[in-house]
């Protein structure tokens, strides 16, 4: 690696933007891979699919999860789900409010939940 010595400084507009932009970027590749796995989103204009993701990600955020690999889960589960999959089916409501597991464990369940109860048994909740 190539030292020049030369540090850059941001000031918090910027790297806000920049957290923004992140953001934006990461909803997009969340967007385009609901389209090329779901026929439902295939068939939706692009911009409620965007809406749905955003939507999602801030329900996500809002149980704490923030790495992109959970988000995402959250984000697969509330469409194959339905987007309040996470207040109406019992046993991930159950698992959100407990109090007793941090996120990551929570999220590690949530994924078991759609590796084994979504993705093998065709289940769509209740």
């Amino acid at each position: 690696m190539l030292e020049t010595g030369v540090r850059i400084r941001f000031n918090r507009a910027q790297l806000v933007a920049f957290s923004r932009a992140s953001h934006l970027r990461f909803r997009r590749r969340l967007g385009d891979l609901l389209v090329d796995c779901f026929a439902e989103a295939r068939g939706a204009a692009r911009a409620d699919v965007d809406a749905r993701v955003a939507t999602t990600c801030v329900r996500a955020a809002r149980y704490g999860f923030e790495s992109e690999q959970d988000v995402a889960i959250f984000v697969a589960l509330a469409w194959l789900l339905g987007e309040n999959f996470d207040t109406r089916v019992a046993r991930i409501r159950a698992l959100l409010a407990d109090g007793r597991l941090d996120v990551d464990d929570k999220a590690e369940q949530l994924a078991e939940y759609l590796r084994t109860d979504v993705s093998e048994s065709g289940h769509h909740g209740e």
